[in-house]
């Protein structure tokens, strides 16, 4: 979060030069008046500002350092080799002025860096930070396509990681398939999240399911909920055959005792 001077004017995707703790870097706006305030939330006044929109000289720059990043990450994986260290260099960026590289790696465990950065420094004469991320955070530096077809989600709109666990898989049907669930960061996939709140909210209009129903064929026990076409999927107990009940059918046998839930069960 950045204050815009008072005669600044800028626009969404505009690339600007802003301060920083060490110097000036370069940013991307995404949020700009009632947005950026409402993306605040409760954090403290910004403290530093927008200085201008980037010049065709400052996007030049822009480019250049990118351009040398890709020449550097390939430098330190040299020197990581060199030094034997158990570390993987993922990404490294230069601060817009370069008055700062920043190295990011990923590591099983916690690396002594400090004679790499004393090298690092002597060879780019810059001030030099190592940054161990996460796994989720490796793929959005690295990006690349997910199996859904599409770019990965970490890489393209997401700026924070919240905790996933299988009861968010589980509370969607979904098996629970490890190598299925996962993203290419080897972690539970984001989009697991997506749509969590619509099920929890809808998947309360249906018994549990290994509920037991009272149908005019015989008892069944509810293995599918299909909130999507408001059905579920039983199984007769007569004959195993597959029979499907709508909610509407669902509530008329719970309005008359016909729904027999596993924790009515397990008390008799």
């Amino acid at each position: 979060m950045f204050k815009k001077t008072r005669n600044g004017r800028y626009a969404l995707s505009d690339t600007v030069i802003v301060q920083s703790e060490h110097g000036n870097d370069a940013g991307t706006i995404t949020a700009v008046g009632l947005i950026a305030d409402l993306n605040k939330s409760d954090q403290n006044e910004p403290l530093f500002n927008v200085l201008r929109v980037a010049s065709k000289e400052d996007i030049e720059k822009l480019k250049d350092n990118r351009d040398q990043e890709k020449v550097i990450v390939r430098e330190v994986k040299e020197k990581v080799k060199s030094a034997g260290l158990d570390m993987k260099v993922v990404d490294a960026e230069w601060q817009f002025d370069r008055s700062r590289l920043s190295i990011y790696f990923s590591a099983p465990q916690r690396v002594d860096f400090r004679e790499l950065v004393k090298d690092l420094a002597r060879t780019y004469h810059t001030r030099i930070e190592l940054r161990q991320i996460p796994a989720r955070e490796e793929a959005k530096r690295l990006g690349g396509i997910g199996p859904c077809g599409l770019e990965l989600c970490c890489s393209s709109f997401l700026n924070e990681f919240d905790q996933i666990t299988l009861d968010h898989a589980k509370a969607q049907q979904l098996p629970p398939n490890i190598s299925k669930l996962s993203g290419m960061c080897g972690r539970l996939k984001c989009c697991l999240l997506y749509e969590i709140d619509n099920y929890v909210t809808a998947l309360k209009n249906y018994p549990p399911l290994d509920s037991y129903v009272q149908l005019p064929e015989g008892r069944a026990r509810m293995i599918k909920i299909d909130i999507f076409s408001d059905t579920v999927t039983v199984i007769a107990e007569s004959n195993g055959a597959f029979l499907t009940v709508t909610l509407e059918e669902l509530n008329a046998l719970r309005k008359d005792g016909k729904i027999e839930s596993p924790k009515e069960l397990t008390t008799h």
